[in-house]
């Protein structure tokens, strides 16, 4: 699985979220691999995350169940593929992140339109690569795209809680765990 280096910026709204209700956020990647990869990662970066991350790669039974387990509060992180985003409305829905940068600007209208609903705040962040950031900054957030939005783009300097040589080494120490669970997963075939 490929490392994703990510420019340390993100894009949200001038305003942060205004909600007192926990937060509920729902995550993008470009495919069903990326995000039961993501998935992975995180839980193994923070175990208590673990109970609280779901994925979501289709609407089929198991799906339905997971969307089901996230509007009621059950999953507070659920992880979505595009294949499977069409249709996802979540009340209270506090944070959209577009982990892989959407493939135009309709999709990115898509995605971000799962949030803020019923007059609701919410926040969407983007994260990219250093070779992304010029066509999000020309399509996305100078709407050369005909993109209509309320607030804003900031650009957010990403603050790490701990030290980051620590974090990386976990990082690193999961893409390991990762690499062997693929391995064994497809010796099983």
């Amino acid at each position: 699985y490929r490392s994703k280096k990510i420019a340390p910026v993100s894009t949200v709204p001038d305003q942060p979220s205004a909600t007192h209700s926990p937060p509920r956020i729902l995550v993008f990647t470009n495919s069903n691999e990326d995000a039961i990869r993501l998935q992975y990662i995180l839980s193994k970066l923070d175990k208590r995350l673990s109970s609280k991350i779901g994925t979501l790669t289709k609407l089929s039974k198991a799906g339905r169940h997971t969307l089901n387990r996230f509007r009621k509060g059950r999953l507070s992180i659920v992880i979505a593929s595009d294949r499977a985003s069409r249709g996802i409305d979540v009340p209270e829905l506090t944070d959209v992140i577009n982990y892989d940068i959407p493939r135009s600007a309709v999709e990115y209208v898509h995605r971000a339109g799962r949030t803020a609903r019923a007059g609701r705040a919410g926040t969407v962040w983007t994260f990219f690569t250093i070779s992304e950031g010029a066509w999000f900054w020309a399509s996305i957030a100078r709407g050369q795209s005909g993109i209509q939005r309320h607030d804003k783009v900031a650009r957010r300097q990403l603050e790490f809680r701990e030290d980051l040589d620590a974090l990386t080494t976990r990082y690193e120490n999961a893409l390991e765990q990762l690499k062997y669970a693929v391995a064994a997963g497809s010796s099983h075939k």
